[in-house]
């Protein structure tokens, strides 16, 4: 599948929440992989954590508006969201049923 958008255009998206490294794709699913800046008393600063990645997803070139801590559970919460709507659950018990979560 074609990516959506270009790697800059999901630079200026992800640019909020961190540094972006690079993009996964999988079928309509595009998984930007990033440094999440730090959070000091639930405030985001302008310093990034170059040691933790996060990944924001995207379906068919739209943000869902969720980020995981792993590739795994983006993937799954990619798929759980595009059946199941913003207000599921599926991804969290489905990785609770494996022993991921």
């Amino acid at each position: 599948m074609i990516p959506s958008k270009t790697f800059a255009e999901f630079v200026k998206d992800v640019a909020w929440l961190g540094q972006a490294v690079a993009v996964h794709t999988v079928g309509d699913y595009e998984i930007v992989e990033y440094h999440p800046r730090i959070a000091v008393d639930s405030q985001l600063v302008n310093e990034i954590d170059r040691e933790h990645f996060a990944y924001s997803v995207y379906i068919r070139g739209t943000s869902t508006g969720r980020s995981f801590h792993t590739l795994d559970a983006a993937l799954v919460g990619a798929i759980a969201y595009e059946y199941e709507g913003p207000n599921h659950r599926a991804d969290y018990y489905f990785l609770r049923m494996i022993g991921a979560a």
